[in-house]
């Protein structure tokens, strides 16, 4: 199952992602041989992005206040206009932040002496993806071959399933499987008179059961 992105999508998230990232990057340069210039490149993206940030903030507020001026000075009187509150830049990059970033981190990754721990101090390590599976319900069919009843199934974003047989026409079902590589042969050899065997199954994850049974599917099986 494909990771969700290390990297937040809200600027504000990525400014704190790139605080922690930058903070943690020092202790790991030299270990995974990281060029002067990219190193460099990691702590002043940091403060521009910062700064870039704290500039908006400063500017959304001097619009606000601004209006507010100005709409005093229509209907009830003003003082003096507001001033925009000046900010030292720092030194801004001329590479596009975070597109540079992901290949710096692209670089580390398949260093010799990269390691899981490594990318999880530096927060470059994506985490599994939210799942709703209220609704999930597998899609059974049971076929009847000479070497048993076939259930095909797709596993889809599931880890595995769970398929329930009945051979008494549905008044019990019994846990026949726990399968994670369709299709399932089910191993009971086809018996010599007829009968009719039910299937059913529920999808897991993090073995436990989740979203719906499927449909029951029935086939017969056995000498007519």
């Amino acid at each position: 199952m494909a990771l969700k992105d290390y990297l937040p999508r809200t600027d504000a998230n990525r400014a704190m992602w790139l605080t922690q990232f930058a903070s943690k990057f020092p202790n790991h340069v030299a270990t995974l041989e990281v060029s002067a210039d990219d190193a460099d490149f990691v702590q002043k993206a940091q403060e521009a992005w910062q700064f870039g940030m704290l500039l908006q903030i400063s500017a959304q507020n001097f619009a606000e206040a601004v209006t507010n001026w100005k709409d005093a000075l229509r209907d009830t009187g003003a003082k003096s206009a507001p001033n925009f509150t000046s900010m030292i830049s720092p030194t801004i990059p001329t590479d596009p932040v975070f597109p540079r970033l992901r290949k710096i981190i692209r670089r580390i990754k398949t260093h010799k002496n990269y390691k899981k721990g490594i990318g999880a101090d530096l927060g470059v390590i994506g985490s599994e993806p939210d799942l709703n599976t209220d609704n999930w319900q597998p899609k059974l069919k049971a076929t009847v071959t000479i070497n048993g009843v076939r259930i095909a199934w797709r596993r889809g974003r599931a880890q595995d399933i769970n398929i329930y047989v009945s051979r008494d026409d549905g008044k019990t079902w019994q846990l026949l499987s726990t399968d994670a590589k369709p299709p399932f042969l089910d191993p009971m050899p086809l018996p010599a008179q007829p009968q009719r065997w039910k299937y059913k199954a529920v999808y897991r994850v993090k073995d436990k059961e989740v979203g719906k049974e499927s449909d029951v599917v029935t086939v017969v099986v056995g000498m007519e």
